[in-house]
Protein backbone atom coordinates (compact mmCIF):
# COMPACT_ATOMS: atom_id res chain seq x y z
CA UNK A 1 0.00 0.00 0.00
CA UNK A 2 0.81 3.46 -1.01
CA UNK A 3 2.22 5.86 2.16
CA UNK A 4 -1.10 8.05 0.65
CA UNK A 5 -3.48 5.23 0.58
CA UNK A 6 -2.21 4.20 3.98
CA UNK A 7 -2.80 7.63 5.57
CA UNK A 8 -5.84 8.07 3.45
CA UNK A 9 -7.26 4.49 5.22
CA UNK A 10 -5.30 5.35 8.61
CA UNK A 11 -7.33 8.53 8.81
CA UNK A 12 -11.00 6.92 8.26
CA UNK A 13 -10.46 4.37 10.72
CA UNK A 14 -8.61 6.77 13.88
CA UNK A 15 -9.71 10.41 12.75
CA UNK A 16 -8.32 12.81 15.32
CA UNK A 17 -10.94 15.40 14.69
CA UNK A 18 -11.81 15.93 18.16
CA UNK A 19 -7.98 16.96 19.12
CA UNK A 20 -8.08 16.64 22.84
CA UNK A 21 -5.97 19.04 25.13
CA UNK A 22 -2.69 19.22 24.09
CA UNK A 23 -3.05 17.49 20.75
CA UNK A 24 -2.65 20.80 18.68
CA UNK A 25 0.55 20.59 16.03
CA UNK A 26 1.17 16.77 15.83
CA UNK A 27 1.08 15.09 12.67
CA UNK A 28 -1.81 13.21 12.55
CA UNK A 29 -1.52 11.45 9.39
CA UNK A 30 1.28 9.64 10.37
CA UNK A 31 0.76 9.04 13.89
CA UNK A 32 -2.04 7.25 12.37
CA UNK A 33 -0.58 5.34 9.87
CA UNK A 34 0.97 4.03 13.11
CA UNK A 35 -1.88 3.07 14.65
CA UNK A 36 -3.07 1.17 11.64
CA UNK A 37 0.08 -0.81 11.42
CA UNK A 38 0.43 -2.03 15.16
CA UNK A 39 -3.25 -2.09 15.41
CA UNK A 40 -3.17 -5.21 13.21
CA UNK A 41 -5.87 -7.50 13.79
CA UNK A 42 -6.14 -6.55 17.42
CA UNK A 43 -10.07 -6.02 18.62
CA UNK A 44 -9.41 -2.06 18.87
CA UNK A 45 -8.75 -2.40 14.89
CA UNK A 46 -11.53 -3.97 14.20
CA UNK A 47 -14.03 -2.05 16.11
CA UNK A 48 -12.30 0.88 13.85
CA UNK A 49 -13.30 -0.86 11.03
CA UNK A 50 -16.71 -1.64 11.87
CA UNK A 51 -17.08 1.72 12.47
CA UNK A 52 -16.06 3.32 9.16
CA UNK A 53 -18.07 0.40 8.04
CA UNK A 54 -21.10 1.39 9.89
CA UNK A 55 -20.52 4.69 8.20
CA UNK A 56 -19.64 3.41 4.92
CA UNK A 57 -23.37 1.56 4.63
CA UNK A 58 -25.34 5.21 5.42
CA UNK A 59 -23.11 7.17 3.18
CA UNK A 60 -23.85 4.89 0.40
CA UNK A 61 -27.78 5.33 0.99
CA UNK A 62 -27.93 8.55 1.47
CA UNK A 63 -25.83 9.72 -1.56
CA UNK A 64 -27.94 7.96 -4.06
CA UNK A 65 -30.89 9.70 -2.14
CA UNK A 66 -29.50 12.57 -3.07
CA UNK A 67 -29.24 12.28 -6.42
CA UNK A 68 -32.11 12.82 -6.56
CA UNK A 69 -32.45 15.79 -3.72
CA UNK A 70 -34.43 18.46 -6.27
CA UNK A 71 -35.89 22.08 -5.60
CA UNK A 72 -39.51 20.49 -4.44
CA UNK A 73 -37.86 18.37 -1.55
CA UNK A 74 -35.11 21.22 -0.75
CA UNK A 75 -38.31 23.65 -0.30
CA UNK A 76 -40.06 20.80 1.99
CA UNK A 77 -36.98 20.18 4.22
CA UNK A 78 -36.50 23.75 4.62
CA UNK A 79 -40.28 24.62 5.71
CA UNK A 80 -39.78 21.76 8.14
CA UNK A 81 -36.80 23.11 9.79
CA UNK A 82 -38.15 26.53 9.71
CA UNK A 83 -40.82 24.85 12.22
CA UNK A 84 -38.61 22.91 14.44
CA UNK A 85 -36.27 26.09 14.42
CA UNK A 86 -39.16 28.35 15.54
CA UNK A 87 -40.03 25.88 18.39
CA UNK A 88 -35.70 26.09 19.49
CA UNK A 89 -35.78 29.40 19.00
CA UNK A 90 -38.23 30.55 21.32
CA UNK A 91 -36.77 28.14 24.04
CA UNK A 92 -33.95 30.18 23.80
CA UNK A 93 -35.46 33.35 24.08
CA UNK A 94 -37.43 31.81 27.29
CA UNK A 95 -33.65 31.05 29.21
CA UNK A 96 -32.20 34.39 28.10
CA UNK A 97 -35.02 36.18 30.19
CA UNK A 98 -34.61 34.07 32.95
CA UNK A 99 -30.84 34.88 32.83
CA UNK A 100 -29.85 31.46 32.35
CA UNK A 101 -26.46 30.94 32.94
CA UNK A 102 -24.69 27.02 32.94
CA UNK A 103 -21.27 26.58 33.31
CA UNK A 104 -19.37 23.27 32.67
CA UNK A 105 -15.92 22.46 34.65
CA UNK A 106 -13.50 19.65 33.54
CA UNK A 107 -10.39 18.65 35.43
CA UNK A 108 -7.71 19.23 33.36
CA UNK A 109 -5.82 15.11 32.43
CA UNK A 110 -7.62 14.14 35.75
CA UNK A 111 -5.99 11.27 36.34
CA UNK A 112 -2.80 11.96 34.90
CA UNK A 113 -2.90 15.13 36.85
CA UNK A 114 -3.46 13.55 40.29
CA UNK A 115 -0.52 11.12 40.18
CA UNK A 116 1.60 13.77 38.73
CA UNK A 117 0.60 15.86 41.52
CA UNK A 118 1.77 13.09 44.35
CA UNK A 119 5.15 12.49 41.98
CA UNK A 120 6.42 15.21 40.90
CA UNK A 121 9.27 13.76 38.89
CA UNK A 122 6.38 12.24 36.25
CA UNK A 123 5.89 15.99 35.44
CA UNK A 124 8.25 16.19 32.13
CA UNK A 125 7.58 12.63 31.02
CA UNK A 126 4.67 10.99 29.29
CA UNK A 127 2.75 9.56 31.11
CA UNK A 128 -0.71 6.88 30.93
CA UNK A 129 -2.58 6.29 33.53
CA UNK A 130 -4.03 2.24 33.36
CA UNK A 131 -2.72 -0.36 31.52
CA UNK A 132 -4.19 -2.44 28.82
CA UNK A 133 -6.77 0.82 27.92
CA UNK A 134 -5.46 4.43 28.63
CA UNK A 135 -7.72 6.20 31.02
CA UNK A 136 -5.49 9.22 30.77
CA UNK A 137 -2.60 10.88 29.03
CA UNK A 138 -0.52 13.89 30.59
CA UNK A 139 -0.20 16.79 27.62
CA UNK A 140 3.44 15.75 27.41
CA UNK A 141 2.55 12.20 25.90
CA UNK A 142 -0.58 13.38 23.75
CA UNK A 143 2.51 15.58 22.22
CA UNK A 144 3.08 11.74 20.83
CA UNK A 145 -0.74 11.34 19.75
CA UNK A 146 -1.10 8.94 22.84
CA UNK A 147 -4.69 9.66 24.06
CA UNK A 148 -7.01 7.79 26.33
CA UNK A 149 -9.34 4.69 25.05
CA UNK A 150 -6.53 3.88 23.22
CA UNK A 151 -4.86 0.68 24.10
CA UNK A 152 -1.43 0.72 25.88
CA UNK A 153 0.83 -1.50 23.63
CA UNK A 154 -0.16 1.50 20.67
CA UNK A 155 0.42 4.40 22.75
CA UNK A 156 4.00 2.92 23.69
CA UNK A 157 4.71 2.41 19.87
CA UNK A 158 4.03 6.04 19.42
CA UNK A 159 6.37 7.21 21.91
CA UNK A 160 9.05 4.62 20.33
CA UNK A 161 8.47 5.83 17.14
CA UNK A 162 8.61 9.26 17.70
CA UNK A 163 11.09 10.38 15.22
CA UNK A 164 9.15 9.24 12.40
CA UNK A 165 6.68 12.19 13.10
CA UNK A 166 8.92 14.77 14.11
CA UNK A 167 9.52 13.46 17.94
CA UNK A 168 12.40 11.97 19.40
CA UNK A 169 12.02 8.68 20.60
CA UNK A 170 10.91 7.75 24.08
CA UNK A 171 9.11 5.29 26.70
CA UNK A 172 5.77 6.16 27.75
CA UNK A 173 5.76 5.61 32.01
CA UNK A 174 2.58 3.70 33.35
CA UNK A 175 0.84 4.06 36.34
CA UNK A 176 -1.58 1.89 37.62
CA UNK A 177 -5.37 3.67 38.12
CA UNK A 178 -6.16 4.68 41.74
CA UNK A 179 -9.56 4.75 41.72
CA UNK A 180 -10.28 5.39 45.08
CA UNK A 181 -7.46 8.00 45.49
CA UNK A 182 -9.56 9.60 42.13
CA UNK A 183 -13.31 9.53 44.04
CA UNK A 184 -11.57 11.12 46.94
CA UNK A 185 -10.30 14.35 44.79
CA UNK A 186 -13.30 14.12 43.38
CA UNK A 187 -15.08 14.40 46.08
CA UNK A 188 -13.39 16.89 47.67
CA UNK A 189 -13.82 19.14 44.46
CA UNK A 190 -17.80 18.34 44.46
CA UNK A 191 -18.29 19.90 48.02
CA UNK A 192 -16.90 23.21 46.52
CA UNK A 193 -19.11 22.64 43.47
CA UNK A 194 -22.28 22.28 45.88
CA UNK A 195 -21.86 25.66 47.46
CA UNK A 196 -22.82 27.16 43.91
CA UNK A 197 -25.46 24.75 42.77
CA UNK A 198 -26.66 21.78 45.06
CA UNK A 199 -28.29 20.23 42.59
CA UNK A 200 -25.26 20.19 39.97
CA UNK A 201 -24.54 16.83 37.55
CA UNK A 202 -21.73 14.81 37.92
CA UNK A 203 -21.54 11.87 35.74
CA UNK A 204 -17.84 11.07 36.19
CA UNK A 205 -15.01 11.92 38.64
CA UNK A 206 -13.16 14.78 36.48
CA UNK A 207 -16.45 16.81 35.06
CA UNK A 208 -19.04 18.94 36.36
CA UNK A 209 -22.62 20.64 35.25
CA UNK A 210 -23.45 23.57 37.44
CA UNK A 211 -26.48 26.20 36.93
CA UNK A 212 -25.32 29.46 37.66
CA UNK A 213 -28.43 31.02 37.28
CA UNK A 214 -29.96 31.52 41.14
CA UNK A 215 -26.58 31.92 42.03
CA UNK A 216 -25.29 34.64 39.97
CA UNK A 217 -29.06 36.85 40.93
CA UNK A 218 -27.98 36.32 44.59
CA UNK A 219 -24.78 37.06 44.23
CA UNK A 220 -25.49 40.19 42.34
CA UNK A 221 -27.51 40.79 45.05
CA UNK A 222 -25.13 39.88 48.37
CA UNK A 223 -21.72 41.02 47.03
CA UNK A 224 -19.42 38.14 48.42
CA UNK A 225 -20.18 34.36 48.50
CA UNK A 226 -20.74 33.80 51.85
CA UNK A 227 -24.24 36.07 51.54
CA UNK A 228 -25.08 34.79 48.12
CA UNK A 229 -25.20 31.48 49.56
CA UNK A 230 -27.47 32.39 52.25
CA UNK A 231 -29.51 33.86 50.09
CA UNK A 232 -29.25 31.00 48.01
CA UNK A 233 -30.64 28.74 51.07
CA UNK A 234 -33.85 30.87 51.78
CA UNK A 235 -34.56 30.59 48.30
CA UNK A 236 -34.36 26.72 48.69
CA UNK A 237 -36.33 27.02 51.48
CA UNK A 238 -39.37 28.98 50.01
CA UNK A 239 -38.52 32.04 50.16
CA UNK A 240 -37.85 34.93 46.73
CA UNK A 241 -35.38 34.80 44.65
CA UNK A 242 -33.44 38.05 43.41
CA UNK A 243 -34.29 39.38 39.87
CA UNK A 244 -33.32 37.53 37.15
CA UNK A 245 -30.46 39.41 35.58
CA UNK A 246 -29.41 40.06 32.22
CA UNK A 247 -26.35 37.96 30.97
CA UNK A 248 -25.91 40.05 27.76
CA UNK A 249 -24.33 43.02 29.94
CA UNK A 250 -21.32 43.43 30.44
CA UNK A 251 -21.47 44.01 33.68
CA UNK A 252 -23.08 40.89 34.78
CA UNK A 253 -21.02 38.62 32.20
CA UNK A 254 -18.05 39.69 33.66
CA UNK A 255 -19.69 38.71 37.25
CA UNK A 256 -20.51 35.09 35.81
CA UNK A 257 -16.94 35.08 34.87
CA UNK A 258 -15.16 35.96 38.11
CA UNK A 259 -17.71 33.25 39.78
CA UNK A 260 -16.18 30.58 37.49
CA UNK A 261 -12.53 32.00 37.65
CA UNK A 262 -13.41 32.00 41.80
CA UNK A 263 -14.79 28.04 42.09
CA UNK A 264 -11.90 26.95 39.49
CA UNK A 265 -9.27 28.56 41.74
CA UNK A 266 -11.09 27.27 44.73
CA UNK A 267 -10.88 23.98 43.60
CA UNK A 268 -7.49 24.40 42.76
CA UNK A 269 -6.17 25.11 46.08
CA UNK A 270 -8.14 22.34 47.91
CA UNK A 271 -6.89 19.79 45.64
CA UNK A 272 -3.29 20.36 45.92
CA UNK A 273 -3.22 22.27 42.79
CA UNK A 274 -4.96 20.32 40.47
CA UNK A 275 -6.44 22.63 37.50
CA UNK A 276 -9.42 22.82 35.58
CA UNK A 277 -10.97 24.24 32.52
CA UNK A 278 -14.16 25.68 32.31
CA UNK A 279 -17.13 27.03 29.87
CA UNK A 280 -19.88 29.51 30.19
CA UNK A 281 -22.76 30.01 27.94
CA UNK A 282 -26.91 30.16 28.24
CA UNK A 283 -27.02 26.10 27.98
CA UNK A 284 -25.05 22.79 28.49
CA UNK A 285 -24.46 22.28 25.20
CA UNK A 286 -22.47 25.07 24.47
CA UNK A 287 -21.21 25.08 27.73
CA UNK A 288 -19.32 22.10 27.45
CA UNK A 289 -17.90 23.11 23.97
CA UNK A 290 -16.53 26.36 26.01
CA UNK A 291 -15.06 24.48 28.50
CA UNK A 292 -12.83 22.50 26.13
CA UNK A 293 -11.02 25.80 23.93
CA UNK A 294 -8.43 27.04 26.48
CA UNK A 295 -7.31 23.60 28.05
CA UNK A 296 -5.75 23.76 29.93
CA UNK A 297 -6.93 26.20 33.11
CA UNK A 298 -8.68 28.59 31.29
CA UNK A 299 -12.06 29.85 30.20
CA UNK A 300 -14.45 30.39 27.94
CA UNK A 301 -17.87 32.45 27.85
CA UNK A 302 -20.63 32.21 25.15
CA UNK A 303 -22.68 35.37 25.41
CA UNK A 304 -26.52 35.05 24.85
CA UNK A 305 -28.07 34.96 21.56
CA UNK A 306 -28.46 33.09 18.43
CA UNK A 307 -25.93 35.37 16.71
CA UNK A 308 -22.90 35.11 19.52
CA UNK A 309 -23.91 31.04 19.37
CA UNK A 310 -23.54 31.05 15.67
CA UNK A 311 -20.43 32.85 15.19
CA UNK A 312 -18.50 30.62 18.27
CA UNK A 313 -19.85 27.37 16.48
CA UNK A 314 -19.04 28.28 13.21
CA UNK A 315 -15.27 27.17 13.03
CA UNK A 316 -15.64 24.06 15.50
CA UNK A 317 -15.22 20.80 13.96
CA UNK A 318 -18.76 18.65 14.44
CA UNK A 319 -17.07 16.51 16.41
CA UNK A 320 -16.46 19.13 19.10
CA UNK A 321 -20.17 18.45 19.56
CA UNK A 322 -21.25 16.36 22.33
CA UNK A 323 -23.46 13.77 20.78
CA UNK A 324 -21.43 13.41 17.40
CA UNK A 325 -19.21 10.89 17.66
CA UNK A 326 -16.85 8.78 15.40
CA UNK A 327 -19.87 7.22 13.11
CA UNK A 328 -21.46 10.73 12.52
CA UNK A 329 -18.81 12.56 11.41
CA UNK A 330 -17.86 10.42 8.99
CA UNK A 331 -21.23 9.88 7.86
CA UNK A 332 -21.28 13.65 7.71
CA UNK A 333 -17.89 14.57 6.12
CA UNK A 334 -18.48 11.53 3.19
CA UNK A 335 -21.86 12.16 2.12
CA UNK A 336 -22.63 15.97 2.81
CA UNK A 337 -19.21 17.04 2.52
CA UNK A 338 -19.62 18.49 6.42
CA UNK A 339 -16.76 19.15 8.77
CA UNK A 340 -17.87 22.51 10.65
CA UNK A 341 -20.44 23.54 12.68
CA UNK A 342 -20.99 26.56 9.87
CA UNK A 343 -21.59 23.18 7.22
CA UNK A 344 -23.45 21.45 9.32
CA UNK A 345 -26.06 24.33 9.56
CA UNK A 346 -25.26 24.87 5.75
CA UNK A 347 -26.18 21.41 4.82
CA UNK A 348 -29.39 21.49 6.63
CA UNK A 349 -31.67 20.44 4.14
CA UNK A 350 -30.02 17.77 2.66
CA UNK A 351 -29.77 16.76 6.43
CA UNK A 352 -33.13 16.60 6.71
CA UNK A 353 -34.01 14.76 3.98
CA UNK A 354 -31.61 11.96 4.40
CA UNK A 355 -32.22 11.98 8.36
CA UNK A 356 -34.33 9.61 10.53
CA UNK A 357 -36.48 12.07 12.50
CA UNK A 358 -35.05 12.03 15.96
CA UNK A 359 -31.13 12.58 14.20
CA UNK A 360 -32.45 15.52 12.50
CA UNK A 361 -33.97 17.06 15.22
CA UNK A 362 -30.67 16.27 17.06
CA UNK A 363 -28.77 17.91 14.05
CA UNK A 364 -30.68 21.12 14.33
CA UNK A 365 -30.60 21.66 17.70
CA UNK A 366 -26.63 20.87 17.23
CA UNK A 367 -25.92 23.64 14.74
CA UNK A 368 -27.93 26.15 15.99
CA UNK A 369 -26.55 25.64 19.32
CA UNK A 370 -29.19 25.28 21.28
CA UNK A 371 -29.86 23.17 24.36
CA UNK A 372 -31.35 22.84 27.69
CA UNK A 373 -30.45 25.02 31.29
CA UNK A 374 -31.06 21.79 33.90
CA UNK A 375 -30.94 22.15 36.77
CA UNK A 376 -33.05 20.31 39.68
CA UNK A 377 -35.73 18.53 38.16
CA UNK A 378 -39.38 19.52 38.95
CA UNK A 379 -40.91 17.11 42.03
CA UNK A 380 -43.87 15.84 41.76
CA UNK A 381 -46.55 16.46 45.05
CA UNK A 382 -46.32 13.26 46.49
CA UNK A 383 -42.59 13.20 46.13
CA UNK A 384 -40.85 12.44 49.68
CA UNK A 385 -39.48 15.65 50.85
CA UNK A 386 -36.85 14.40 52.31
CA UNK A 387 -35.25 13.10 49.09
CA UNK A 388 -32.35 15.37 48.25
CA UNK A 389 -32.16 15.48 44.26
CA UNK A 390 -29.63 15.42 41.84
CA UNK A 391 -29.53 14.33 38.07
CA UNK A 392 -26.37 11.69 38.17
CA UNK A 393 -23.94 10.38 39.93
CA UNK A 394 -22.07 7.41 38.87
CA UNK A 395 -18.66 5.72 38.81
CA UNK A 396 -16.88 3.81 35.41
CA UNK A 397 -13.97 1.56 35.79
CA UNK A 398 -11.13 0.43 33.57
CA UNK A 399 -9.52 -2.72 34.83
CA UNK A 400 -8.06 -5.67 33.46
CA UNK A 401 -10.32 -8.03 31.02
CA UNK A 402 -12.77 -10.42 32.93
CA UNK A 403 -15.34 -12.70 32.26
CA UNK A 404 -17.45 -15.46 34.11
CA UNK A 405 -20.47 -15.36 35.72
CA UNK A 406 -19.00 -15.02 39.17
CA UNK A 407 -15.92 -12.69 38.66
CA UNK A 408 -18.44 -10.00 36.52
CA UNK A 409 -21.12 -10.19 39.65
CA UNK A 410 -18.37 -9.34 41.68
CA UNK A 411 -17.21 -6.51 39.66
CA UNK A 412 -20.25 -5.24 40.38
CA UNK A 413 -20.73 -5.48 43.16
CA UNK A 414 -17.39 -3.92 44.02
CA UNK A 415 -18.88 -0.79 41.96
CA UNK A 416 -21.70 -0.70 43.35
CA UNK A 417 -20.19 -0.14 46.53
CA UNK A 418 -18.69 2.79 45.51
CA UNK A 419 -21.81 4.43 44.18
CA UNK A 420 -23.76 3.48 47.00
CA UNK A 421 -20.87 5.26 49.64
CA UNK A 422 -21.25 8.33 46.77
CA UNK A 423 -24.99 8.17 47.32
CA UNK A 424 -24.99 7.93 51.00
CA UNK A 425 -22.01 10.50 51.23
CA UNK A 426 -24.12 13.17 49.24
CA UNK A 427 -27.50 11.80 51.14
CA UNK A 428 -28.89 11.23 48.06
CA UNK A 429 -30.98 8.43 46.51
CA UNK A 430 -31.37 7.18 42.69
CA UNK A 431 -34.39 6.33 40.72
CA UNK A 432 -32.88 4.96 38.02
CA UNK A 433 -30.01 3.38 37.46
CA UNK A 434 -27.53 2.31 33.94
CA UNK A 435 -25.58 -0.66 33.63
CA UNK A 436 -22.96 -0.23 31.22
CA UNK A 437 -20.04 -2.37 29.72
CA UNK A 438 -17.64 -2.26 26.85
CA UNK A 439 -16.34 -5.79 25.96
CA UNK A 440 -12.90 -6.80 24.96
CA UNK A 441 -13.94 -6.26 21.32
CA UNK A 442 -14.67 -2.12 22.49
CA UNK A 443 -18.56 -2.49 22.16
CA UNK A 444 -20.28 -1.03 24.50
CA UNK A 445 -23.95 -1.51 25.74
CA UNK A 446 -26.13 0.46 27.98
CA UNK A 447 -29.31 -1.39 29.76
CA UNK A 448 -31.44 1.29 32.00
CA UNK A 449 -33.66 0.08 34.62
CA UNK A 450 -36.10 2.49 37.29
CA UNK A 451 -37.33 2.57 40.36
CA UNK A 452 -41.13 1.77 40.15
CA UNK A 453 -43.19 5.04 40.75
CA UNK A 454 -46.75 3.88 41.86
CA UNK A 455 -45.46 1.95 44.66
CA UNK A 456 -44.63 2.83 48.39
CA UNK A 457 -42.46 6.04 48.37
CA UNK A 458 -39.04 3.26 50.19
CA UNK A 459 -39.36 1.48 46.75
CA UNK A 460 -39.09 4.33 44.63
CA UNK A 461 -35.57 4.86 45.25
CA UNK A 462 -32.40 3.43 46.03
CA UNK A 463 -29.19 4.11 47.80
CA UNK A 464 -27.30 1.00 49.25
CA UNK A 465 -25.09 -1.31 47.64
CA UNK A 466 -27.96 -4.26 47.84
CA UNK A 467 -30.27 -2.43 46.34
CA UNK A 468 -28.42 -1.51 43.21
CA UNK A 469 -27.06 -5.14 42.85
CA UNK A 470 -30.23 -6.21 43.37
CA UNK A 471 -31.84 -3.96 40.39
CA UNK A 472 -29.05 -4.40 37.77
CA UNK A 473 -27.86 -7.97 38.08
CA UNK A 474 -30.51 -9.32 36.42
CA UNK A 475 -29.00 -7.10 33.26
CA UNK A 476 -25.83 -8.09 33.88
CA UNK A 477 -26.79 -11.95 33.91
CA UNK A 478 -29.39 -11.19 31.36
CA UNK A 479 -26.25 -9.91 29.00
CA UNK A 480 -24.15 -13.35 30.30
CA UNK A 481 -26.45 -15.46 28.95
CA UNK A 482 -26.76 -13.80 26.08
CA UNK A 483 -23.34 -13.62 25.40
CA UNK A 484 -22.98 -17.49 26.07
CA UNK A 485 -26.13 -18.24 23.74
CA UNK A 486 -24.23 -16.63 20.57
CA UNK A 487 -21.00 -18.54 21.08
CA UNK A 488 -19.19 -15.70 22.42
CA UNK A 489 -18.53 -15.30 26.40
CA UNK A 490 -19.02 -12.04 27.45
CA UNK A 491 -15.69 -10.67 28.28
CA UNK A 492 -15.54 -6.68 29.29
CA UNK A 493 -13.19 -4.24 29.83
CA UNK A 494 -15.29 -1.56 31.60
Amino acid sequence: MASSDAARVATSLFPHANDKGGQSGVDRDKINEIILEVSGNSPYAREKIEQRNTAQKWVAKATKSLETFDSTRRSVARHHIAKSAEKLERTRESMAAAGTCCAVVDFDMFYAAVEIRDRPELATKPVAVGGGIITTANYVARKWGVRSAMPGFVGQALCRRGPEFGMPATELVFVPNDHKKYARVAETARAVFAEYDPHFVSHSSDEAYLDFTIYLRCRAAARDHAAARSLREAWEAGGGAPAALDLSDAKTGALAEAVLAELRARVRDATGGLTLSGGLAPNFKLAKIAADVRKPDGQTRVRPGRAAALEFLAPMPVRKVGGIGRVTEMQLADALNVRTCADLLERMPEIWDVGTPSWKEAMLLYALGCGDAGGPPEKDDDDDDDATFQKGLGNERTFRAISGEPKLVAKLGEIATLVADRLEARGIRAAKLTLKLKTTSFHVTTRDVSCPRDGPKEARYVQSRDEIVAMLKPLLLDEIRGADAGGEPLTIRS
